[in-house]
């Protein structure tokens, strides 16, 4: 095969894509984005752990988990700015997921989710410590449901995941997971 082709895919049920084994895909793969150097200059990550693109931009927020904030970047990697790191209510704690919805960047952070605006303001704080309904320990991954804007959020040590409404009250949680660590939905909400 080509390696300066592009990957192919091959779609098979649920519009999954599947790897084929027999090709060496290693040389094919190109970084969209690379820091100059692991540290904490603009410019440089520790530890990122979750990456989300804002559509209308193309800007990319980057979780750096070590660096406890979130940085953005354009398309072409160009360091724009950094929220999360100040001093208050905003101020990140190992930072693990992220997502936009509605105009909003949602972040899993110690015991609750943390809500910006696209510009990095602090809006509010979401749940907190605990094992009930909006409480949390260490919630990790989340996914927003593109037909409703509901929030999909991984409780890892709850062994959960919650269910919120865009609007953030309780809708309801569901398994007896082993510490899940990430949720994606499909455009059919299927996990």
């Amino acid at each position: 095969m080509d390696t300066d082709n592009p990957i192919e895919p091959q779609p098979i049920e649920n519009n999954l894509e599947r790897v084929r084994p027999e090709i060496d895909y290693t040389r094919k793969i190109k970084p969209l984005l690379c820091a100059s150097k692991r540290g904490d200059g603009n410019d440089e990550l520790i530890h990122p752990l979750d990456v989300t693109v804002e559509k209308m931009t193309g800007y990319i927020y980057i979780a750096g988990f070590l660096n406890d904030c979130v940085r953005v970047f354009d398309s072409t990697a160009k360091y724009i700015f950094k929220f999360g790191d100040s001093i208050g209510e905003g101020k990140m704690s190992y930072p693990r997921s992220l997502v936009i919805c509605r105009s909003r960047v949602l972040i899993s952070h110690a015991h609750c989710i943390l809500n910006y605006t696209l510009d990095g303001e602090y809006i509010s704080r979401i749940g907190k410590h605990g094992n009930g309904e909006l409480e949390f320990h260490y919630p990790s991954g989340i996914a927003i449901n593109e037909s409703n804007d509901d929030i999909y959020i991984c409780d890892y040590y709850n062994n959960r995941i919650q269910i919120l409404s865009q609007d953030f009250q309780f809708k309801s949680q569901f398994g007896s997971f082993t510490f899940p660590h990430d949720v994606k939905l499909s455009k059919d909400t299927f996990m």
